[in-house]
């Protein structure tokens, strides 16, 4: 029987799962749309070249609003797709400790000190090491 916690954890990474894999498909949509932004002001822009008229440069104007409205957009789900990642590697991380699988956590080993007589004997650095957990 798992503990509750386990249970706990790995409905958290699925949730948060699936909300990094929603805001994949939000950012690829506003990708499309800020692609399909643009082309259209280009159009207007050639139309505006090729007819001579100052028109079709107005009507650009609310499609860049429109595209910097996108852009925006596109940073605000980059950064909640981003924090969902955050919590699903944080919570699989507490998954590993519970499960005492140290394997994917750092160890401190960049702090250790070789000549310090007690760094080694007190199991401070490396798997399964007091930084570890």
């Amino acid at each position: 029987m798992h503990h509750p916690l386990h249970t706990l954890y790995q409905d958290r990474i699925h949730r948060f799962q699936e909300v990094a894999a929603r805001e994949n498909r939000i950012l690829r949509w506003i990708s499309f749309s800020r692609l399909a932004t643009v082309l259209a002001m280009a159009w207007l822009a050639v139309l505006g070249v090729k007819h001579s008229q100052s028109l079709y440069y107005f009507f650009d104007l609310p499609l860049f609003a429109l595209f910097l409205f996108q852009v925006m957009l596109y940073a605000r789900h980059k950064d909640r797709r981003s924090l969902a990642q955050q919590h699903q590697s944080l919570n699989e991380k507490e998954l590993a400790c519970l499960d005492h699988d140290h394997r994917r956590l750092p160890d401190g080993s960049a702090h250790a000190d070789a000549a310090h007589e007690w760094s080694h004997d007190l199991d401070l650095f490396g798997t399964g090491s007091l930084f570890s957990t």
